[in-house]
Formats: structure tokens, sequence, C-alpha cells
């Protein structure tokens, strides 16, 4: 009898989890949670002339950003220091500007090809050129996904002549690792896009825009771990009484 209960006890929560999930995955304009604030540290990485978006000829500081944030979910509260990359023309962040924290899985390829390079070299570049490498190359996935130039006058974003030589040499072979990106079976989830701009957008909205590794555990993983510990307490529950009876 016990055995019975605790078997559909289990699929029931994890089919109700997995719903929830598919749920999750659908409200992406619904943000994960707002910042309180976003104080963008510093930038490690070099400088350079490049063209992004509606800006043209800026001399840029390129690389990982360091990033303060600020927030509280239902499970937690965060403030600490995150890593970045910025997904949007170069403006200043701004403590009041309304940021929000997104799910990169599900959303726009462009983004979610941004999270694949963050995936796959984040945690390994350790000098100024690399940092401004992956820097350039997630610019590039952006803001032209599906064709990668960096030559000066190719797309939306792009390097002018003579700058950030050693950064592009990165930047391409990162760039050419997207041949293994498929957007229908990677998994961006990890990855959260902190912005000011509802609905997510190119179209710079004031203040800078960035991805970062998701500081907050999944929806449905907090959904399941909270049913788990819901079922555990209420079979416990039932042992108890049977065990009296």
């Amino acid at each position: 009898m016990l055995r019975r209960l605790l078997v559909s006890l289990v699929v029931f929560l994890v089919v109700g989890a997995i719903g929830s999930y598919g749920l999750m995955r659908n409200a992406l304009a619904t943000p994960i949670c707002y910042f309180d604030s976003v104080d963008e540290v510093s930038v490690i990485g070099q400088t350079g002339h490049i063209h992004i978006g509606t800006l043209d000829n800026v001399n840029a500081w390129v690389g990982t950003y360091l990033i303060d944030l600020d927030f509280e979910t239902a499970y937690d509260v965060y403030d600490g220091r995150y890593e970045g990359y910025c997904i949007e023309d170069i403006y200043s962040p701004d403590n009041e500007g309304g940021y929000a924290l997104y799910d990169a899985e599900g959303s726009s390829a462009n983004y979610e090809a941004a999270a694949y390079l963050f995936n796959q070299y984040a945690s390994s570049v350790s000098s100024n050129a690399e940092r401004a490498g992956l820097q350039l190359a997630i610019w590039e996935a952006v803001f032209d996904y599906g064709s990668y130039n960096l030559t000066q006058g190719n797309g939306n974003f792009y390097v002018y002549n003579g700058y950030l030589s050693s950064a592009i040499t990165y930047a391409n072979t990162y760039l050419n690792s997207l041949n293994l990106f498929n957007p229908d079976t990677f998994n961006a989830s990890g990855y959260g896009l902190v912005s000011d701009d509802n609905p997510l957008s190119l179209d710079p909205q004031c203040y800078q825009d960035y991805i970062i590794a998701n500081p907050i555990p999944e929806p449905s993983t907090m959904i399941l771990l909270s049913s788990l510990a819901i079922g555990l307490f209420g079979v416990f529950g039932i042992r108890k009484r049977l065990l009296r009876g």
C-alpha cells in the first residue's frame, strides 16, 4: 500500500514539474526577476574602434564586464559580482533603469548563440585578448546572426581596420564553433539576459544589456524541490498513521 502511494506521488511530481517547465519556457515575456540595482564595475579586455548597431567608429572597451547585481526572488536574496558580456549597443548601465532578468532559453536564436559562446569559452578565457575576442564574437553573433565577418564595412557589427587584431583571431575561432550550434538542441537555460528592454530588443533602450550565467536555479527545479519536500512530509505523515494503526 505504502509503496504504491510513493510511486504514484513521484510520478505526479515529475509530470507536474515537466509541465511547469513547459509553461515557464512559453512565458518568455515574463522576467524571472527585477533588479534592485545594476552597476557596471569594470571591463577586462582591450580597447578598439568598432561599429555596433546605430553607433559608428566608437572607441570602446571590449572584454569581460564585471557587474554588481542586487535583487531578490521568492527563494533567495542575491547581492554579488558577476562576469558578463555586452549584447547591445554600448551604453552605460543605470541603477534605476528598470532592469529585469530574462531566460536565454527560448529567446531568439541570436541570443541563444551568444549563450552557446558563453557556455563554450567564458570559463577558459584568461588573457585580455581572449576576453576581447569572446566579446567580439558575442556581439557578432547577436548583431549578424548566421553571417559572421568582422572586417570593416560588413554587417551591423564590425571592427575598424588596424584595431584589435589579436582579439579578432580569437573571435574568429569562437565564431567558427557556431557551426556546431543548433538552437533547437542547445539548452540555454543556464544563462540570463540582463535587460531594460521589454520586449528584449537590439534597439537600445537607454541602458546597457548583458548576458550572464543565470544566478537563479531554473523555476522548474525550484518547483520540483518544493513539491518533493511537501510530498515527502505528506508521505511521512501517512506512514506514521499507518504504523499507529
